[in-house]
């Protein structure tokens, strides 16, 4: 797996361009040198593992039933449940770990009593699940994330900011702060396309995340502060101190 190369200390030093005076110089030193490809290698055997634990939670091949050894549930907002491994979920979340501790096996979760302050859908639930299993950040679906706009590039409209803001504030419940701060730069970024009542919206989640979405939060009332908002509107947007 290695190429093993057998270097005496005088070696070394020559190399260093210096003289030993502390090491007897019959000693030698083993240096492991990777072969060129190994990186390679590496990188494609963590995709199959991540692409395999990430077919745990989409294969469609296998009957609903099957769940994939599944031992909990997660109901999502509108009622639907999404069969988890109890085991993967807490040994990436803290918030998980906490959730499933002296439960049953095959308890269901309701996770609108955890997420209280703001309403995540489906699709927004099972990106961020994904990316627990798998460590990747899968493609926004298009059916949520695009309005009825044919000439609208569907980076800043109201169901792509939307959707992102949902995604944000799942990953902050689930204490997986990498992906918070990936889509709070991915808002950042397209915050200043947004409407006004957009940013509104990215403003009270940003707000409910707090430290973590400081930035967010900061350019989110920057914007808005020198929008034509009225001052009533003004004063139930911006954060108290």
């Amino acid at each position: 797996m290695f190429d093993l190369e057998w270097i005496g200390l005088d070696d070394l030093d020559m190399r260093r361009g210096s003289s030993s005076t502390c090491c007897a110089g019959t000693a030698n030193e083993l240096v492991l040198s990777p072969p060129p490809d190994q990186q390679t290698s590496d990188v494609a055997a963590f995709k199959r593992l991540s692409d395999t634990l990430e077919s745990i939670c989409f294969d469609t091949s296998s009957p609903p039933d099957f769940d994939y050894f599944a031992d909990a549930r997660l109901v999502a907002a509108s009622g639907r449940e999404i069969p988890v491994h109890r085991c993967i979920l807490s040994a990436r979340s803290v918030f998980f770990k906490n959730l499933f501790v002296n439960r049953e096996r095959d308890t269901k979760f309701e996770l609108k009593e955890v997420m209280k302050d703001y309403a995540v859908g489906y699709d927004a639930l099972m990106t961020v699940l994904a990316y627990i299993y798998s460590g990747k950040v899968r493609v926004s679906p298009k059916d949520v994330c695009v309005c009825v706009d044919d000439e609208c590039s569907h980076l800043a409209c109201r169901p792509a900011v939307a959707f992102m803001v949902e995604v944000l504030y799942a990953s902050f419940v689930f204490q997986i702060y990498e992906l918070v701060t990936r889509f709070q730069k991915n808002l950042m970024v397209i915050l200043d396309k947004a409407t006004t009542d957009d940013v509104l919206m990215v403003l009270s989640v940003a707000n409910m995340c707090g430290t973590v979405c400081e930035s967010l939060l900061a350019k989110s009332v920057e914007i808005v502060v020198k929008s034509d908002l009225d001052n009533i509107t003004l004063d139930k947007a911006l954060p108290t101190t």
